[in-house]
């Protein structure tokens, strides 16, 4: 398990996918929005990039739902998007998840990476790829996790109890090297004309925080 786990614990007010309506829907989105704003706050924001991230959860939402609707959008509107998934995962929305329902999560958009999931089950979960994933679950309800890879086989955790487990599988699951950090871009980061649109959005943005709705959501008190 990973060390730098923050201490969170779940939020049963948040709904567990798959939604059963369009209401659940609508509040896991809202909840992600808002964990993602309060984020940013607490790291010195609103910053341009929490309001863009936020503009696309609230997009993907919004498809989701006209999915459900019949549309003509297509997917698994019972589940959050790939994209929104993406999102909760990295930034560790505290969704009351099982591994069940968590995989199950993933396992209605994709494979993802090359990961070919498994039916879960209450006590089994693991994909196959290369290398192999497996876990299962004990009678005392401790999950021992572990990796097959050329026919060699190690166990990479021990966890207490399903959320361990289930904080586990959202740190394996995480994509925590998304483009363009810890990718070689081939010095595109370093483009003076990069930098400098940047440099201009950033002075924009410093000046749209002035906005009077910016600022008393910004100087809201919990």
């Amino acid at each position: 398990m990973s060390k730098s786990w923050p201490e969170i614990v779940p939020d049963v007010r948040i709904p567990v996918p798959p939604f059963r309506d369009l209401d659940e829907s609508k509040t896991f989105h809202r909840a992600l929005a808002v964990h993602v704003a309060e984020i940013g706050r607490a790291s010195g924001g609103p910053f341009a990039e929490t309001l863009a991230l936020c503009s696309v959860i609230a997009s993907a939402g919004a498809l989701q739902r006209s999915a459900s609707s019949g549309d003509g959008a297509t997917g698994a509107p019972d589940h959050p998007s790939a994209v929104v998934l993406g999102v909760a995962l990295l930034t560790r929305l505290p969704v009351a998840w099982t591994p069940v329902s968590l995989v199950e999560a993933v396992r209605a958009w994709s494979s993802g990476g090359g990961m070919l999931w498994a039916e879960p089950t209450a006590t089994q979960v693991g994909y196959f790829s290369d290398p192999e994933f497996s876990a299962s679950r004990d009678a005392t309800g401790r999950w021992t996790a572990g990796f097959r890879e050329r026919g060699v086989s190690r166990v990479d955790a021990v966890l207490d109890d399903d959320w361990t487990f289930v904080r586990y599988l959202m740190d394996h699951l995480a994509d925590r090297f998304p483009f363009p950090f810890g990718w070689s871009t081939g010095g595109v980061e370093q483009d003076p004309l990069v930098r400098r649109n940047a440099a201009a959005v950033s002075d924009f943005f410093a000046a749209q925080r002035e906005a009077p709705y910016l600022r008393r959501w910004s100087a809201a008190e919990a």
